[in-house]
């Protein structure tokens, strides 16, 4: 007679041979991680959007050439386009470069080669500012240096009437301009926004000048335009890290 041995009972009334079930942890739920990567795909699906949008929209704008110094004149050769999508940064467009090239605007600082140029790294592109005036002025041949004086240069005007005009000028009483004598100098410094010839080997010059000078009772301008109309005026080009002021970014 044979006997089967039964597995030995455990005390909670099972089987040493029945392994023990261990119990699962309960899955948390994280209902703002979910939110998140909504956010994010929803995020990205409009990037997406936006890039395809903005690709399309290119534009040909001036970027520099070289590297340019602080004060360097901006010339034709610093200048080179480039087509970029840069909505909302302020560019100048392609089709300004030959304006750009020859107004004689200088660097309002050190920049590098691949820069993309805008209105606020020229110095002269937003002239006259606050407190200042454009006045022109014909410069009879001979009385300025000819083909240095150009957009962006430095000039000194200096009162120097013709001789008739100059010897009615030695009389206080008969003086063109009063209180102004032969070889004053009416301006110390001022910057040549525009420059053109003119008959008889004459030339036009547009100056930047203070519209008000306490220092000279206010009568700055009124000389200047007394001078003007009697062709009495001369200009000297001045050194070219000379910066005369126009207001530019004064507010």
């Amino acid at each position: 007679m044979t006997t089967t041995e039964s597995a030995p009972v455990t005390g909670r009334g099972r089987s040493a041979a029945t392994p023990e079930r261990v119990p699962v942890p309960t899955r948390q739920r994280r209902p703002g991680l979910a939110a998140l990567a909504i956010v994010l795909i929803l995020g990205g699906a409009a990037l997406s959007g936006y890039l395809a949008i903005t690709s399309g929209n290119k534009q040909s704008v001036l970027v520099l050439a070289r590297d340019v110094a602080d004060g360097q004149p901006i010339t034709a050769a610093d200048l080179t386009t480039q087509s970029i999508s840069a909505p909302g940064v302020s560019v100048i467009p392609a089709s300004q470069l030959s304006a750009v090239a020859t107004r004689g605007y200088r660097a309002s600082g050190r920049f590098p080669r691949g820069t993309i140029l805008n209105p606020g790294m020229l110095l002269g592109y937003h002239v006259p500012g606050t407190a200042y005036a454009s006045v022109a002025v014909l410069i009879a041949e001979g009385q300025f240096p000819p083909e240095t004086v150009s957009p962006g240069s430095a000039v000194k005007v200096i009162y120097t009437p013709n001789q008739d005009n100059a010897k009615s000028s030695t009389d206080a009483a008969t003086q063109l301009i009063p209180g102004l004598a032969p070889g004053a100098t009416l301006l110390d410094k001022a910057y040549v926004d525009h420059s053109q010839r003119a008959s008889g080997g004459n030339a036009i010059f547009t100056l930047i000048v203070p519209n008000d000078d306490p220092s000279s009772n206010g009568r700055r301008l009124s000389n200047l335009a007394l001078a003007n109309a009697f062709h009495s005026l001369t200009i000297v080009k001045l050194p070219v890290d000379t910066r005369p002021g126009t207001g530019e970014g004064q507010s």
